[in-house]
């Protein structure tokens, strides 16, 4: 009488569970080595504050021309002088407009890096933070904030030597400023990166357009 062959028993291995850090998107936690390639979303989202700027200043050319061809038909200026009152007004407001809106943008792509910083969403936080240091464009970072934090994103990313470039300008252009104060009071890069990887924190509310005007 032949055995009948006995039954195998085979063990269903469950898959692994993700952890909510290994999700697409989510933010690392405190742990976590840092995200290092740039998120669309980030691009988007700058692209969206200088698109929006544009429109501002589109609509603000817009307005002052109306205003000025209002104001000189009811004044009943000279029409020799039209030309010149239009040109005037509308320099005046274009040069307003630039002043308040560009520091503004400035102020917002500042933030949307710094927020990055500090999920430690280090290409994001370069991606946005290097539009400080563009030419034209560094009298916007008064304070030196900009390139601090660019600083220190650059060095999450393991480039040493793009991090200690910033830490000279910092020292170099704004010699008076607290960040710049941080660097020497740390003697180095190093330290002071040690030491405020993990406090780095979005811009307060309160920050206004001001403090991100350009440097005279």
């Amino acid at each position: 009488m032949s055995k009948k062959p006995a039954k195998r028993h085979i063990k269903k291995i469950s898959p692994a569970k993700k952890s909510p850090n290994n999700l697409p998107g989510s933010v690392p936690n405190a742990s976590s080595p840092g995200v290092m390639k740039v998120d669309p979303s980030i691009e988007k989202a700058i692209q969206k504050v200088f698109f929006g700027y544009v429109i501002r200043m589109m609509l603000t050319l817009f307005l002052t021309i109306l205003t000025a061809i209002i104001v000189v038909h009811f004044v009943k200026a000279d029409k020799t002088l039209t030309p010149g009152i239009v040109f005037m007004s509308v320099m005046l407001g274009l040069v307003f407009s630039y002043r308040r809106g560009v520091a503004q943008v400035f102020l917002e792509v500042r933030k949307l890096g710094s927020e990055r910083l500090a999920q430690r969403r280090y290409a994001d936080a370069v991606f946005a933070l290097e539009h400080f240091h563009r030419i034209g464009n560094m009298g916007f970072d008064r304070d030196g904030r900009a390139h601090y934090e660019l600083m220190l994103a650059y060095h999450g990313m393991g480039q040493a030597d793009r991090a200690k470039n910033m830490a000279e300008w910092l020292t170099k252009y704004r010699s008076r400023s607290q960040y710049t104060a941080k660097l020497v009071a740390s003697s180095g890069t190093a330290t002071v990166i040690a030491e405020d990887q993990e406090s780095v924190r979005a811009p307060e509310d309160a920050s206004t357009a001001d403090s991100a005007a350009p440097r005279q």
